[in-house]
C-alpha cells in the first residue's frame, strides 16, 4: 500500500507542476501583452528607440549590457553617435530611464510573475512568433539562423530582467532592440544572397 501512494505521489506531483507551469505561461504572456499598451510602456519604447537611432552603436553587445560601460563608451564615442554634444546624449539618456521606470512601477505584476516563470518562458513569447515561411534550402538556413539569434538575444533579456534585481533593465532592453534590428536585417540580406536557390 505504501508504494502504491509514494507512485501515485509521483504521478501526481509532475502533473501539478506542469499545470502550474502552464498558468504561469499563461499569466506572463497576459502580463507582458499589458505591459506594451499603456501609454507609459508606449512613451518608453518611442524614447528608447530615438535614443537607438541616434546612437548609431555598432559595436560589442556586452557594452549594453553594463550601464557604467556604456556611459564609458557613450563619452568616448559621442562624435560617433547623432547627438549633438554629451549634454544632449545623457539627457535624453535620462529621459529613457525616467520613461522606463514609471512603466516597470506600473507593471509590477508583470515582474513577479516573471520571477515566478521559469527560463525562456518570456524568450517562448517574445522571440518564436515568428513562423518560417522559406521554401528553398538557403533562405531556411538564413531564417533558422535568424530565429536562432533572435533567440539568444532574447534570452538574454529575460535573464537580465528576471535576475538582475537592481540593474537597470532600460539598458537591457535597448541592446534588445538594437540586436534584434540588426538581426533583422541581416535576415534580409542573408536572403538576397539565396539567389542560386
Amino acid at each position: 500500500m505504501k508504494s502504491l501512494c509514494i507512485s501515485l505521489l509521483m504521478i501526481c506531483l509532475p502533473i501539478r507542476q506542469t499545470h502550474v507551469k502552464a498558468n504561469t505561461n499563461l499569466d506572463l504572456q497576459q502580463h507582458y501583452e499589458k505591459m506594451l499598451k499603456p501609454s507609459s510602456y508606449l512613451a518608453f519604447e518611442k524614447a528608447g528607440n530615438e535614443f537607438i537611432s541616434k546612437l548609431n552603436f555598432h559595436d560589442d553587445f556586452d557594452i549594453l549590457d553594463n550601464e557604467a560601460l556604456f556611459l564609458k563608451w557613450l563619452t568616448t564615442e559621442i562624435n560617433r553617435t547623432n547627438f549633438k554634444d554629451l549634454n544632449e546624449a545623457n539627457t535624453a539618456w535620462l529621459g529613457v530611464k525616467e520613461k522606463y521606470e514609471l512603466t516597470r512601477k506600473e507593471n509590477d505584476q508583470f515582474y513577479i510573475v516573471l520571477k515566478m516563470s521559469t527560463l525562456y518562458d518570456l524568450t517562448d513569447i517574445i522571440a518564436l512568433e515568428q513562423k518560417l515561411t522559406a521554401k528553398k534550402p538557403c533562405e531556411k538556413r538564413c531564417e533558422t539562423s535568424y530565429m536562432s539569434a533572435l533567440n539568444n538575444s532574447a534570452v538574454k533579456y529575460e535573464s537580465s530582467l528576471k535576475y538582475q534585481e537592481d540593474a537597470l533593465h532600460s539598458i537591457a532592453w535597448l541592446s534588445f532592440e538594437n540586436k534584434t534590428k540588426i538581426i533583422t536585417k541581416a535576415l534580409k540580406l542573408c536572403k538576397l544572397g539565396c539567389t542560386a536557390d
